[in-house]
């Protein structure tokens, strides 16, 4: 079963721009900033080296807008380049 996502603020109608959010795993981790935003995937850049990677936006659980953060419901570990992540 897949949550919802969740969302603070907006609308109908609302257009969003999460580039700059910062992304919180599941677990706590703080696992990078969004770089781009599309339609079915953020790009998450995970270190000051330039590292990316992609993340399909059905894994954000709530995005605090106040703070600019979106939660997700996976481990950071399974978000970063290389690491494991489930088939949905």
């Amino acid at each position: 079963m897949m949550n919802t996502p969740q969302y603070d603020a907006g609308g109908p109608g609302t257009e969003l721009d999460l580039t700059g959010y910062t992304v919180e795993a599941r677990d706590g981790v703080s696992v990078g900033t969004v770089t781009e935003y599309a339609t079915d995937h953020l790009v998450i850049r995970t270190s000051s080296f330039g590292n990316t990677t992609s993340m399909p936006i059905q894994l954000m659980r709530q995005v605090d807008h106040q703070n600019r953060i979106i939660h997700v419901d996976e481990d950071g570990d399974a978000l970063r380049p290389g690491g494991a992540r489930p088939s949905s």
